[in-house]
């Protein structure tokens, strides 16, 4: 895990000029316009970094810049997740760069689906249930009264979650109350019994972790992301 690496591309765009996938984050190169701006920022001394949060380590691009891109080079660790792209101080018709917050992690895994599993779902007629990590929005858990379903890119795919013949009754099976996606797998609430489904299997949760057996009225998970609330 802590050997591998991740390209980071860097440009800069003008919010005025950007294209919508600019503005959304969601860009996998540079407009026109961003391409003739970073172009015009590198050749005034424009060269940004990537500095992480927690053990302040500092990454450059090594390379020349490409089609109005930087390329900085960027271990991933479970530790220093937390990293700025940082401009340095040159302007551009009085115009700074903006510091840029991100938090570069391995997506979760989807469970895969094993044949012959049965589906789990909310009672007929329920709203639908939905989960998510909170330092990876992209990964999550959707609860139908039909099926179960798991992404982790935005549901541009998607996977269902289903469990093993006889782990459940019927009723059992189409009695979500509630669920949470974690890095431990999926916990699902139903008929009042907290069970766990990972990669490992399904499991009923109960006295052996010091938790009921039986009538737990909900579930709960942290809704923020803990390394937005560090202080620098």
């Amino acid at each position: 895990f802590n050997n591998l690496t991740q390209v980071i591309s860097v440009w800069v765009y003008d919010p005025e000029n950007a294209d919508p996938d600019e503005l959304l984050g969601s860009a996998e190169e540079p407009s026109i316009n961003s391409i003739v701006l970073s172009t015009q920022m590198a050749t005034l001394g424009q060269k940004p970094i990537i500095h992480t949060i927690l053990k302040r380590k500092t990454y450059v691009s090594n390379e020349k810049m490409k089609k109005g891109t930087w390329h900085v080079m960027v271990p991933m660790t479970r530790d220093d997740a937390l990293k700025e792209i940082r401009g340095n101080q040159v302007t551009f018709q009085d115009c700074f760069i903006a510091d840029f917050l991100i938090v570069l992690t391995f997506p979760l895994l989807t469970i895969p689906e094993i044949p012959g599993s049965l589906p789990i779902s909310s009672p007929r007629g329920s709203q639908l249930m939905v989960s998510w990590d909170a330092c990876v929005v992209a990964s999550v858990v959707l609860v139908t009264d039909m099926e179960t379903f798991q992404t982790n890119d935005s549901f541009r795919t998607w996977t269902r979650i289903r469990v093993p013949p006889g782990s459940l009754s019927d009723a059992e099976r189409r009695s979500v109350a509630d669920v949470i996606v974690s890095r431990d797998g999926v916990f699902f609430l139903t008929n009042g019994v907290l069970y766990q489904k990972s990669f490992r299997g399904f499991v009923k949760l109960g006295g052996i972790l010091n938790l009921p057996n039986g009538g737990i009225i909900g579930i709960s998970s942290r809704k923020w992301c803990w390394v937005k609330y560090l202080s620098k």
